[in-house]
């Protein structure tokens, strides 16, 4: 699930420069694990709950149709980047995100984070009035009292599937500590999630060095994902 802050990016982000996303499947692809790349409608067009949905749809579209395409639909993990990892992170501590959609929420069988946001109002003290408005107030509205409910460090809890959290060494600056404080509540509740803070990345690194000469990223994915 693509980044961009909610407000921007889709599927085929940069495609021509970059081979953004369509990169990060094929580096998975030859190490035996199968993707799909998803878009999301963005704020403001739709806010937090639209983007929510579209997410959610392509996991129960993949469900639907991975045994065509070879996979398994018992061995569905979700990644995502940055807003993508927010999203991603959200569905995986939120059961009724996918009692909605008629989706049990264990048929996911793992989460990957990378540089997520997990505090939304965290992020909205830590950045500057210009960001808020163009895209914490889009995305997620300008009452702060909400910012919690769309937080997935708020919803933490015991029965989630495994998650890999993963943050660039140069991320941005509140992200990293955000995912300490993450991984940290994530152990308390199990051993079964892991951290990991990728060296000499910085946030875009975290995505665009899928299958590059500096690949950093894809045996430790792979590594989570089949289960080594």
């Amino acid at each position: 699930v693509h980044g961009g802050y909610w407000v921007s990016g889709d599927k085929d982000y940069y495609g021509l420069a970059t081979g953004l996303y369509g990169t990060i499947g094929l580096a998975l692809a030859k190490r035996g694990v199968g993707a799909v790349v998803t878009s999301y409608r963005l704020a403001p067009g739709v806010g937090i709950d639209g983007i929510l949905l579209d997410v959610m749809r392509a996991l129960k579209w993949t469900q639907d149709n991975i045994k065509s395409y070879g996979g398994d639909k018992s061995r569905i993990f979700l990644m995502g980047h940055s807003a993508g990892g927010h999203l991603i992170a959200l569905i995986g501590a939120k059961d009724k995100l996918h009692t909605q959609q008629g989706m049990k929420p264990r048929s996911v069988a793992g989460y990957i984070a990378l540089s997520a946001v997990w505090d939304v109002a965290d992020m909205h003290t830590r950045n500057t009035a210009d960001f808020n408005k163009s895209v914490t107030y889009k995305t997620f509205g300008t009452d702060p009292k909400r910012y919690g409910g769309y937080s997935p460090v708020t919803h933490l809890h015991k029965k989630m599937s495994p998650f890999l959290v993963l943050i660039g060494e140069n991320d941005f600056g509140y992200m990293i500590p955000q995912a300490q404080r993450a991984y940290t509540a994530l152990k308390g509740l199990s051993a079964k999630h892991r951290l990991s803070s990728i060296k000499g990345n910085t946030h875009m690194d975290m995505v665009l060095r899928f299958g590059a000469s500096n690949d950093n990223l894809t045996a430790p994915i792979a590594k989570f994902v089949l289960g080594k």
